[in-house]
């Protein structure tokens, strides 16, 4: 759900430092957290609106072999 660096950021393994490069990162950068928000809804309204997922339920309906 969540693209690196694009609608948010992903951590391995509960690294810790690389946690915080991360938290650092994004504190220093004034646009970041906007940038990621915009990118999540966009992405949400694309993928996941009702529309686009009573075409996928309907697509997958259609496939199905009875």
């Amino acid at each position: 759900m969540v693209e690196h660096e694009n609608t948010g950021w992903l951590v391995k393994n509960r690294n810790a430092d690389e946690f915080a490069k991360i938290v650092n990162g994004v504190i220093s950068n004034n646009g970041a957290m906007a940038v990621a928000g915009e990118n999540s809804r966009e992405r949400a309204e694309k993928s996941f609106s009702i529309g686009c997922m009573s075409e996928s339920f309907i697509r997958l309906y259609l496939s199905a072999k009875f």
